[in-house]
């Protein structure tokens, strides 16, 4: 993954379906925006709206020590792991039975214990022989011995009851802005909860954790959400904000949401928003400004 979300670059349609398996999507596409000055002034800027990699700021994976990566290496890390919690309590449920004197392992586990693939292939940990951070994915550290083996009962470690992990940079040539590289890695986890109030299991969650592995520190630093709203079908749609509540929002022009370039929602149509929860914020100006 190259941070990018909704779009399907392939067929140029939506793929943010809510809810789930009725082909409607309420998002086109979203990606990360930032920027800052280096101490030369100069501005250093990587954005995301529905490229491609070749296209695009972005490319996957983790940065070695000089921020740079190899196209090889990049493509080792064009996926996104899946994770649910269900594995996780699961895994630890075995690895207890092991350390348990009083629990015998072959009358729960007749027939054995498969780890899930997904924590076989965890990015917890980096190539340090290529210079990359020795932790990258956060994981549980079962044994304690500072590494990640899922075979000790190590683990990954998520939020909510399904997570998706994913790790891009803008070490390479800026296709779609032409700016120059932060040198920035970026750690992404998607998650939402399968149970809970009934607003809880609507909402998505989207943590980032952006990393300067450059050397330059930059100043003025301005991180943001680019969201391409588009309600079922995006053509007769509003769009807002709710400042004291940093909400950004998208409800459909009239009560009937009919299909067009894509399905819409058709009566009594949804509203769907996007809610920054943490992360510093500009102080508000007073004026109505476009960006």
């Amino acid at each position: 993954s190259h941070g990018l979300i909704g779009a399907d670059l392939g067929l140029g349609d939506p793929r943010f379906e809510v809810p789930a398996g009725q082909g409607i999507h309420a998002l086109y596409s979203a990606g990360l925006w930032m920027g800052g000055l280096s101490p030369d002034n100069q501005l250093h800027v990587a954005a995301a709206r529905f490229e491609g990699i070749v296209d695009g700021d972005y490319w996957p994976g983790p940065l070695d020590s000089l921020a740079g990566i190899t196209a090889l290496e990049s493509q080792n890390y064009d996926q996104v792991w899946v994770v649910d919690r269900a594995d996780i309590l699961a895994h630890r449920a075995y690895f207890d039975c092991l350390n348990d004197p009083n629990c015998d392992e072959s009358v729960l586990y007749p027939g054995g214990y498969t780890i899930p693939s997904v924590f076989l292939d965890w990015p917890a940990m980096g190539d340090v022989t290529i210079g990359q951070a020795m932790y990258l994915a956060p994981f549980i550290d079962y044994d304690g011995d500072g590494y990640y083996d899922p075979a000790n009962g190590d683990h990954p470690c998520i939020a909510g009851d399904r997570a998706l992990y994913f790790i891009f940079n803008d070490a390479k040539a800026h296709a779609l802005t032409s700016g120059l590289p932060l040198g920035v890695e970026v750690h992404g986890m998607a998650y939402a909860f399968g149970s809970g109030s009934a607003a809880l299991q609507q909402t998505l969650f989207l943590h980032y954790r952006v990393i300067n592995r450059s050397s330059t520190p930059y100043s003025d630093m301005r991180i943001g959400l680019y969201s391409d709203l588009d309600l079922g079908n995006g053509m007769d749609d509003f769009v807002g904000t709710d400042v004291a509540r940093n909400l950004v929002y998208v409800l459909n022009g009239d009560a009937n949401d009919e299909d067009g370039f894509t399905p819409g929602y058709g009566g009594q149509p949804p509203a769907f928003g996007i809610v920054q929860l943490s992360g510093g914020l500009l102080p508000a100006t007073g004026a109505d400004e476009p960006a």
